[in-house]
């Protein structure tokens, strides 16, 4: 027998699954392939792709992290270099989760960018010769 985290109720993607969202049902072993969510960490935290069954076992698959950046979202995106922060805003040409690197288009520029998702909304950029440009951004205002 195998213990394996379930859904205490049905959840829709966008959902984020949550500790008290959960409960265990023991399963024969056989039951249990190896794509079979059977721990927390690969649920808690974590959104469906699809609409979710409760009391059904879960596969890795069907688990995603959560969006938090979606397509056409108006969104702030941040260089930081030293004590310098730049901040800009932009539009979302794509849906990211933490981590994921997205284009954006700059709102004032209409330049496009790529940037890592850091929150709700938010997006760091990352490009060589940042602290160069940031540099120069903050000698050019001070002139």
């Amino acid at each position: 027998m195998t213990d394996v985290p379930v859904l205490v109720r049905d959840m829709q993607p966008g959902e984020i699954v949550r500790q008290q969202d959960i409960d265990w049902v023991r399963l024969p072993s056989n039951r249990v392939s190896q794509n079979i969510v059977t721990s927390l960490e690969h649920l808690v935290g974590m959104s469906p792709r699809r609409p979710a069954r409760a009391g059904e076992p879960m596969r890795i698959a069907e688990m995603q992290p959560p969006i938090l950046v979606e397509k056409g979202a108006q969104v702030d995106v941040t260089l930081i270099s030293g004590s310098l922060t730049l901040t800009a805003r932009g539009r979302a040409l794509e849906n990211g989760a933490v981590g994921d690197v997205v284009s954006v288009v700059n709102t004032r520029s209409n330049r496009t960018i790529q940037g890592v998702v850091e929150g709700p909304n938010m997006v760091r950029i990352d490009a060589p010769g940042a602290a160069r440009a940031a540099h120069l951004a903050a000698q050019a205002r001070n002139s």
